[in-house]
């Protein structure tokens, strides 16, 4: 699952330089949009249901083990990739501008929490709250949410505990309401799909054995629906609610997991070398939308955008394809030739 997943936070971060006059604008405005909102859900339930696995209870002794865990593998890269995306867009403005930027060194918050308001969202109650606001590097909001979830996890142990399934309705009464806290940390989608994810393990039911025994004869007719249902409202620019988005979220979560495990047994070649590459996914995650990629691919990608008529759809294939490969590539070089700084960039993960 890892692998796919972290192609589709690259899918998601592809974008083309046209409108919808040329086809290929279709393929993430329309055709994609509804597949790739699925890997940043499924990464926090998938976070969610790990962290308290195998866990029986969770006391302060527990908290203290999995926070200093934590702190190597995901607050010790997390500050190692904002520091130098920092310096990477310091550097491409000194070059371009010969100053350096808008946010200078002693600026921490904004280098390491929150750069700027990002994406604010209006709840029907009345108030602003930051739907989506990242921190130098762009892609680790993930990150910085989810650690916040990990912090939290001493109080929303208990809460999750005691509401059971009534926990699902919670979760979507604070979707359908946009009922969001507003500081930056606490997305809804961290909130909902990692806390998700901790109710299966916190109350001891595989999610795998679960799934199978009660969504696996309707999880590949389910989702299709829902995804072309939100491919056809997107198509007609009608406006979806947020509970409609929470029901798609959950059916491709579900479809997911679902695949995942029907996948799991077999042995096909295609199959094994896509798990294999599943150890390269958190460098692919951190290092494929870096300011370095961006300038290797910078005039290959203007070059077959400015091909008459088939041009933005190479550029778009293109940019996919190639931060993959050079993710790949890289992640490789490193664990044969410097595994041990690989090892810190990704948070002891090898």
């Amino acid at each position: 699952m890892r692998f796919p997943l972290a192609c589709l936070i690259v899918l998601l971060h592809t974008g083309v330089n046209c409108g919808p006059e040329n086809f290929i604008w279709y393929f993430p405005n329309i055709i994609c949009a509804p597949i790739v909102q699925l890997a940043v859900p499924s990464f926090f339930f998938i976070s969610g249901y790990l962290f308290f696995i195998g866990k029986n209870q969770f006391g302060l002794a527990e908290y203290k083990t999995a926070m200093r865990k934590k702190a190597k593998s995901l607050l010790m890269p997390y500050l190692i990739w904002n520091i130098v995306a920092y310096l990477s867009s310091v550097a491409l403005s000194y070059y371009t501008t010969r100053s350096m930027g808008d946010v200078m060194p002693w600026e921490l918050h904004r280098i390491f929490w929150a750069n700027g308001d990002g994406i604010v969202t209006t709840s029907y109650l009345g108030y602003q709250y930051p739907a989506l606001v990242s921190p130098a590097a762009g892609v680790l909001w993930f990150m910085r949410d989810l650690m916040v979830m990990m912090v939290c996890s001493i109080v929303a142990y208990r809460v999750v505990k005691l509401l059971k399934w009534w926990l699902f309705l919670v979760l979507f009464i604070l979707n359908a309401f946009k009922i969001g806290i507003p500081f930056p940390g606490f997305s809804l989608a961290a909130v909902s799909f990692f806390y998700m994810g901790a109710f299966f393990s916190i109350h001891d039911i595989d999610v795998f054995a679960w799934l199978k025994k009660v969504w696996q004869k309707c999880a590949y007719l389910v989702w299709p629906i829902l995804y072309v249902t939100q491919m056809l409202l997107k198509s007609f620019d009608i406006k979806i609610g947020n509970w409609f988005n929470l029901i798609c979220l959950i059916g491709g979560i579900v479809f997911v997991f679902v695949v995942a495990y029907d996948l799991a047994d077999k042995h096909d070649k295609t199959i094994l070398k896509i798990r294999k590459w599943g150890e390269t996914s958190f460098f692919i995650y951190t290092f494929a939308n870096t300011l370095f990629i961006w300038a290797i691919n910078k005039e290959p990608s203007y070059l077959l955008d400015s091909i008459p008529y088939i041009g933005p759809t190479l550029c778009y294939l293109f940019q996919f394809t190639i931060r993959i490969a050079e993710s790949v590539a890289v992640y490789y070089l490193m664990k044969r030739y410097s595994p041990r700084l690989l090892s810190i960039l990704i948070g002891r993960r090898i």
